[in-house]
């Protein structure tokens, strides 16, 4: 539900969620037991329903919110049922039989992350970054490094190595070898 000391208790977001170990976990390999139910911010594909799907800037009572806000009054409690089924029926399960393999998570994120790139969780590196652990985790470390290689050769500079550090320590954990000499 809403949060109570905006006193916004009737109201609550549907957030969507998919959860690649991998891609998550930043590894090749899952150690730990998975569970059978993940919150949404376990989840490295995120998108919520709004209007239209994963468009940010949903206004509700005067503020501005990444994701739309429903309100449950107890004589209006069908009107958001339907609204949520049509939701789901229309949009979330076309986007979950889309992304429901590994496989189809390399093929249609891309088309995904394009419509929903405006949804606060969702950044051109993660892109390449949860691509690249897909690979590895599927045995293609070619793949792999060809995706954390374009990631650090694309990295911007500005702010510091930060970021650049950051790609060349995952590699050295992944056991991969990139080029860092373009950012020398």
């Amino acid at each position: 539900m809403g949060q109570s000391y905006c006193g916004d208790n009737d109201s609550f977001s549907v957030f969507i969620g998919v959860r690649v170990p991998e891609s998550f976990e930043r590894t090749f390999f899952i150690e730990a037991p998975t569970k059978d139910f993940y919150q949404y911010y376990y989840c490295n594909i995120v998108t919520c329903i709004n209007e239209p799907l994963g468009h940010t800037a949903y206004e509700h009572q005067r503020r501005l919110y990444n994701s739309k806000c429903f309100s449950l009054n107890e004589d209006k409690c069908q009107p958001v049922i339907d609204e949520i089924v049509e939701k789901i029926d229309d949009y979330v399960l076309p986007m979950l039989s889309d992304l429901d393999t590994r496989e189809k998570v390399i093929e249609n994120r891309l088309k995904y992350w394009e419509k929903y790139k405006e949804f606060e969780l969702a950044n051109s590196s993660r892109y390449n970054i949860e691509t690249a652990m897909i690979y590895g985790h599927c045995g293609n470390i070619e793949g792999a490094t060809r995706m954390i290689q374009q990631e650090y050769d694309d990295a911007k500079i500005s702010g510091g190595h930060k970021y650049l550090n950051y790609l060349k320590d995952l590699s050295n954990k992944l056991g991969i070898v990139i080029d860092t000499s373009k950012h020398i």
